[in-house]
């Protein structure tokens, strides 16, 4: 399972979520590109987000894995994947 399992709570949907990614995509996907990610769960609306770095990582996810994310949040976890943002637009929503 790899880093996966050290970084995350096993309880976590996202540690679920990225289990199946990595099933599907592979290793190197998971840990080049979404190993860098952090979740943020709502528990109360079960909706998703991930924090993304950089502007250029989010960018990539959006538009390389943003399907396959929400996919796997809808039909395996009744989770309903919103948005990656980078932490900067999390800092400019904050001030």
């Amino acid at each position: 399972m790899g880093l996966c399992s050290q970084e995350l709570d096993p309880n976590s949907y996202w540690y679920k979520i990225r289990k199946e990614l990595r099933n599907q995509l592979g290793e190197f996907v998971d840990q080049t590109w979404l190993a860098g990610l952090i979740a943020q769960e709502n528990l109360e609306t079960k909706t998703l987000t991930l924090i993304a770095p950089t502007n250029f990582i989010r960018d990539y996810i959006q538009n390389h894995y943003s399907h396959k994310i929400r996919s796997c949040c809808e039909v395996n976890m009744t989770m309903k994947f919103i948005e990656v943002v980078t932490i900067n637009s999390l800092r400019v929503l904050a001030t």
